[in-house]
């Protein structure tokens, strides 16, 4: 079976965003937006999904952060 895994980087005028996703991974994550209950609220999502996850995302404000991570 073929891996499913992604790396994805978006660079706006607002915001820096990589993530780099395991589908069949194990729950693991490290994801680093400076906004502790997204944060929050991305690990509950990996570990319960059973998904690995490494996101950073940094930017000109909250809004904007989470507008880029969810697209």
């Amino acid at each position: 079976m073929a891996e499913r895994k992604a790396v994805v980087t978006r660079e706006t005028a607002e915001t820096n965003v990589r993530v780099e996703l395991n589908v069949d991974g194990s729950g693991q994550f490290k994801i680093t937006t400076g906004i502790r209950m997204f944060d929050h609220l991305l690990a509950q999502l990996a570990q319960h999904g059973v998904f690995d996850i490494k996101l950073s995302a940094s930017g000109a404000d909250q809004h904007h952060v989470v507008e880029d991570v969810a697209i």
